[in-house]
């Protein structure tokens, strides 16, 4: 059965806007403001945009382009302004593009960073691995877009591009960020591949992210203690260096970042706990054709994604940090 996130606190109207009807009532949790149905439609969307054209999303790719183009459209829907930042490496020389979606509200004295990385590698459509992190970050930014009341932060959604060899697309935004909005940032949240089918729910909690960053240990228990709330287990992972989220502690930014696994196989205690098959890969179809939308655990994906959403709008409203 799918996770219930769309609450009556943030109903849709009933005119055609797709706007939400606060009716007068202060949502609490960010979470009750996102909708099933358009997450679902959004990695429905995404896929088949994949699948029926290039067959991937390679970074500097027409495949990617086109999905780029797709989730710029999405997010300028919704009155966010968007651009697109591009950098250059290697010989020869080669242009990559991250897209960067900032809130209409929110004071930029007070920023949070989320992201997920929008490319694959070559031949895989990249469905769970990272549609489920890309239309997630999109619905959070849709739920922050319709919530009763505005965020007093700013926020920004990054989509980030060459995460899948190198890591680049957030380290040259890193690379650039001003020291000025460096103090500003409070956190960066980071969501990649959500819906492993044979999955768990992991969160990023490290002693070492902690050290360097802290408030970082804060993050994962405000988005575990909501999972928590709603009888669903967790479990921390360690920091690596395997996603967009580790440039940001070279800048003292707190971070966490949310996950279901990829080639590492189910133990046998954590198939008690989550259900699925031990000994067998958590995604077997990470980074292979086969990354489809068969391959998505929905129920995962949308639980993530609530606890992520809840995090940032515990930050979005200066209930955090």
């Amino acid at each position: 059965m799918l996770f219930l996130l769309l609450s009556l606190a943030c109903a849709p109207s009933d005119d055609d806007s797709g706007a939400f009807d606060s009716g007068g009532i202060v949502v609490d949790d960010l979470a009750a403001c996102l909708d099933a149905d358009r997450y679902l439609s959004r990695l429905d969307d995404l896929a088949h945009l994949t699948i029926d054209g290039t067959g991937d999303r390679l970074a500097t790719s027409e495949g990617h382009a086109q999905a780029r183009a797709w989730a710029r459209a999405e997010l300028e829907a919704l009155g966010w302004t968007v651009e697109e930042r591009s950098f250059q490496w290697g010989i020869p020389l080669r242009t990559a593009t991250n897209l960067v979606a900032t809130s209409p509200g929110g004071s930029p004295e007070r920023v949070v960073l989320v992201g997920a990385h929008l490319d694959t590698v070559r031949g895989a459509p990249g469905v769970n691995d990272n549609g489920t992190g890309v239309v997630a970050v999109i619905g959070l930014a849709e739920a922050l877009t319709f919530a009763p009341e505005p965020a007093t932060a700013q926020v920004q959604v990054i989509l980030w591009d060459w995460e899948e060899a190198g890591v680049l697309g957030s380290q040259r935004f890193v690379q650039a960020m001003s020291d000025e909005l460096a103090a500003a940032t409070v956190a960066y949240v980071n969501v990649d591949m959500i819906g492993s089918p044979n999955g768990i729910r992991m969160i990023l909690d490290d002693e070492d992210a902690e050290a360097l960053s802290p408030g970082s240990a804060a993050l994962a228990a405000t988005a575990g203690g909501w999972l928590e709330d709603y009888g669903l287990p967790w479990e921390a992972y360690d920091l690596e260096r395997n996603s967009d989220h580790i440039w940001f502690i070279d800048r003292g930014i707190p971070i966490t970042s949310f996950w279901a696994g990829a080639g590492g196989e189910k133990s046998a205690a954590q198939a008690d706990v989550y259900g699925g098959t031990a000994d067998e890969p958590m995604d077997s179809c990470y980074h292979t054709a086969c990354d489809d939308l068969g391959n998505v655990q929905t129920d995962f994906a949308l639980q993530l994604t609530g606890a992520a959403t809840h995090l940032v709008g515990e930050l979005a409203y200066a209930r955090l940090l």
